[in-house]
């Protein structure tokens, strides 16, 4: 039965996958010229709308296969969302938060997908691999300033143990600068489902948690400034971390 589930989860969330895409595809001319026209919006915001549903949508497709629990709540805005890295679809899980105005600071290869590189430039999202030193930051805050939100996994990669990896600077300094809190997004359940290196899906429960807002203020106070801040939101993360590990898998 264990054989048989994995092959339906993988049929099934592939499948899914490769049908929504299409049909993205196809709507998401129209539906960005309604964005942009009618509703006004840049041509970076009506991106991240797109964006937004996309993964919306796709967490909900994810959802028939395998049990996804999503713990959100309506979050200030702007702010800048951090979240682990333990999957390739940890990407589409963060689909599930509910702020759509967001810019994302990604490594290059999603640019190299030829079905979403046109997106992730309209989007104007930060390419960190490319960028000066000091720039993610600079254009991080830039976008705020203009009312978006940032997302980063402040690990940099993805683990490839499962584990909490080493947090990079750049959120933190962003956060400080900008004047904004971080917002972290524990995600566990995506090591089990596809970890790093592997081909194949194996049955999982996702669970999406959003933990309330870390404020700057306290850190700015400090000479250590984003370092304080980049310590208390991992210690904060690997806690809910560890609490959701306790969380008992359900059968989708």
């Amino acid at each position: 039965m264990k054989i048989l589930h994995t092959i339906w989860i993988n049929f099934g969330i592939y499948a899914g996958m490769i049908l929504w895409t299409l049909a993205g595809l196809i709507l998401s001319l129209p539906t960005f010229l309604i964005f942009k026209y009618i509703k006004s919006l840049s041509t970076a915001e009506a991106a991240r709308m797109l964006v937004w549903i996309y993964g919306r949508v796709w967490v909900w497709i994810v959802s028939l296969f395998i049990t996804v629990r999503l713990s959100a709540y309506e979050i200030p805005s702007p702010c800048v969302l951090v979240a682990n890295h333990s999957s390739i679809f940890d990407s589409y899980f963060v689909g599930g938060q509910p702020l759509w105005n967001v810019c994302w600071v990604i490594a290059d290869w999603p640019f190299s997908i030829p079905f979403y590189r046109p997106f992730m430039h309209a989007a104007k999202y930060v390419r960190a691999n490319q960028a000066e030193p000091g720039s993610v930051v600079k254009q991080s805050v830039n976008a705020i300033a203009n009312g978006g939100s940032m997302f980063f996994y402040p690990e940099g990669t993805r683990t490839s143990t499962g584990e909490l990896g080493r947090f990079h600077s750049g959120p933190f300094q962003v956060a400080i600068k900008a004047g904004v809190p971080i917002i972290p997004i524990c995600i566990y359940g995506t090591f089990e489902l596809m970890p790093r290196g592997a081909r194949f899906l194996s049955p999982a429960t996702i669970n999406i948690h959003l933990l309330p807002p870390v404020y700057p203020d306290k850190s700015t106070e400090l000479s250590t400034g984003h370092t304080a801040m980049k310590k208390d939101v991992k210690a904060l993360m690997l806690h809910a971390l560890e609490e959701m590990k306790k969380q008992p898998p359900i059968s989708a």
